[in-house]
């Protein structure tokens, strides 16, 4: 099928501006892609695109009928990335029913409670996954782990055992590990399983409502369009690249994009940190202190100062021993919210523990902006959901000190678009990047810096 893209030129521009679109149109031709303008279409069919080329254009994240861009280079190569493997005929003229039949067909048929299941990998995200099927009335046989060390043990009730002991002929495996996952899976099938599933395959065949894909395919039907603008918006190739691979993911849940998009660098991508002596780093979500380490070993020390903040009693304790001995460093006890106060919070004890509306343990919630001020120089945030709100009471350190900005992006499916949106709009002039970092759904991080 052909993408037809109606491009309209804001303030009459179209006569000056229709040899070149002409010119763009033949490049993008080979890729199943028309453009045209847009007061000659009369045949435009439902999901076709229509783009304005303006010198002003409006912001991405405010698109409802169309998407605009300040130059045709912008659209060229926003429409580069959409013609691949058929990503924009997908996203623009498919329905969440048309999605999620796709996947139905895909997948087969539905899990097989008195099947044998295992779930690979004996870490947080297996016994996640294990706790979250048992909430489904889905008990897996056990755990798998090439792990020496965790053979053997088991986590509530539920035994890790090599796979090579496991009887995996006609069993479904579900690969719960955040790399390495394709030799993983060729692994199992040569050990003879019968079904090989990514987490994400697992949890729309489980139907949990505790994973963001069953939200993927509602936000993607509204804020289709606004995902064209941010192909458009963001500063790299790379970045561009990422947000095709966690889209396609999205409308098919196949594993196979994510594996390219996969990158190192957590945090610390290349294209934003740069060692500074006089840095200031504020670490929300701090877990026991790991990423604030591995900031003192790229940053060549802590800078100035950091702070910590942590509200699982237990995780805060292993930071504070963690970083005892490093100057500046502080570590609250709190969470980051838009304002200070008092919420609810559910504690796992491992990465995952995060506000909730109707239980949990009471915790102080704190903003960027009253407790550490303009100071800052780094701006990490990893809050289980409550991005957007910390972001709020990050504001004026924002607009005053122009820190850069990492924060994860995949906790609710419409992050993915909402906080590149809000760092755009009050981190005035920044560059926003998007990256990848495991082979599995999480941990899509947006990045800016000014």
């Amino acid at each position: 099928m052909t993408l037809r893209i109606a491009v309209d030129f804001e303030g009459g521009r179209a006569a000056a501006s229709s040899a070149l679109l002409a010119t763009v149109g033949e490049s993008l031709a080979p890729l199943g892609v028309e453009l045209r303008l847009a007061d000659s279409i009369s045949d435009l069919q439902a999901g076709d695109l229509t783009v304005r080329v303006s010198a002003h254009p409006r912001p991405w994240y405010s698109a409802r009928r169309c998407v605009e861009v300040s130059s045709l280079t912008d659209l060229e190569t926003c429409l580069q990335v959409l013609a691949r493997d058929g990503l924009g005929e997908t996203l623009l003229r498919g329905s969440p029913r048309e999605w999620r039949t796709a996947v139905v067909r895909r997948l087969g048929p539905p899990l097989d409670t008195a099947a044998r299941l295992y779930l690979f990998g004996a870490g947080l995200v297996g016994r996640q996954a294990a706790g979250m099927a048992a909430s489904c009335g889905v008990v897996p046989d056990c755990l798998l782990d090439n792990d020496a060390a965790l053979q053997g043990r088991s986590f509530d009730g539920i035994s890790v055992v090599a796979p090579r002991d496991a009887d995996l002929a006609g069993a479904t495996v579900v690969v719960c590990t955040g790399r390495h996952s394709a030799a993983i899976t060729t692994q199992l099938r040569g050990l003879g399983a019968g079904r090989v599933l990514s987490l994400s395959e697992f949890c729309f065949l489980l139907g949990s409502p505790s994973f963001p894909d069953h939200d993927y395919f509602a936000d993607l039907k509204c804020n289709r369009l606004r995902y064209v603008g941010l192909i458009a918006r963001l500063a790299d190739a790379p970045s561009r690249d990422v947000l095709a691979a966690v889209l396609t993911h999205r409308l098919t849940l196949a594993a196979g994009p994510l594996l390219d998009a996969c990158s190192d660098d957590q945090w610390f991508i290349p294209e934003v940190f740069t060692a500074r002596k006089d840095a200031l780093f504020v670490d929300g979500g701090a877990y026991d202190g790991d990423t604030a380490v591995e900031f003192i070993r790229r940053n060549g020390g802590p800078g100035r100062g950091m702070e910590l903040f942590e509200p699982d009693a237990c995780l805060a304790e292993a930071a504070r021993r963690r970083v005892a001995s490093v100057p500046g460093a502080r570590v609250h006890r709190a969470g980051l919210s838009a304002r200070s106060g008092v919420m609810q919070f559910a504690s796992t004890g491992g990465m995952d523990g995060a506000i909730a509306l109707d239980h949990g343990e009471v915790i102080d919630v704190v903003t960027v902006d009253g407790s550490v001020g303009a100071r800052v120089t780094y701006l990490k945030l990893d809050v289980e959901g409550a991005e957007e709100a910390a972001l709020r009471g990050a504001r004026r350190t924002i607009a005053v000190a122009h820190p850069v900005i990492a924060v994860a992006a995949y906790h609710r499916a419409a992050d993915l678009w909402r906080l590149p949106a809000w760092i755009d709009a009050h981190a005035q002039g920044c560059t926003l990047y998007l990256r990848h970092h495991t082979e599995l759904a999480f941990e899509t991080v947006v990045y800016a810096r000014t």
